[in-house]
């Protein structure tokens, strides 16, 4: 199975905003353009364009093995692909922060969640050592519009941490 090459044209604000969530939840900006043409083309709502006044620029990323199989279902019988790929990375760009990580990452949010209304110890691994942690709140971070956890053992946002259970 060949992987697939996506070059589209895009707003330069969604590689700006590609770029800092990229940074932020420490991943490549392949991982996060693959997890984002497949969470938001389930979640893209049919007939709202918007246009972006911002110059033009280009957005390439290669498709994963299991990505490519999942874009294959769902842009047989799509007439404009570069269209179709540009709505789903727009309808990204256009949600704050918050909410991209909300539908990134929520399944990770759900155990999260799940140990915090139980107030149940969990262990979680930052950066490089274990911590046994009662998550006490998940917010939204003011100053950067990231998911933030107060837990046991001080503040971390979400993405600097995994599930250890």
């Amino acid at each position: 199975m060949s992987k697939k090459r996506i070059k589209i044209m895009v707003s330069k604000l969604i590689l700006d905003i590609l770029d800092r969530d990229s940074k932020h939840f420490n991943m490549t900006r392949e991982k996060l353009c693959n997890e984002i043409l497949i969470v938001f083309s389930i979640r893209k709502m049919q007939g709202i364009e918007r246009e972006e006044l911002d110059e033009k620029t280009y957005l390439q990323f290669t498709l994963t093995q299991s990505t490519t199989e999942y874009y294959k279902a769902i842009s047989s019988g799509i007439q404009d692909e570069p269209k179709f790929i540009r709505s789903i990375f727009t309808g990204y760009a256009h949600l704050n922060p918050f909410y991209r990580e909300i539908i990134l990452f929520r399944d990770k949010l759900i155990v999260l969640k799940d140990y915090c209304l139980k107030k149940e110890k969990l262990h979680i691994s930052i950066g490089n050592r274990l911590e046994e942690v009662v998550v006490e709140e998940i917010k939204r971070c003011q100053i950067t519009d990231y998911i933030k956890l107060g837990t046991s053992k001080g503040e971390f946002y979400l993405n600097e941490l995994r599930i250890i259970f």
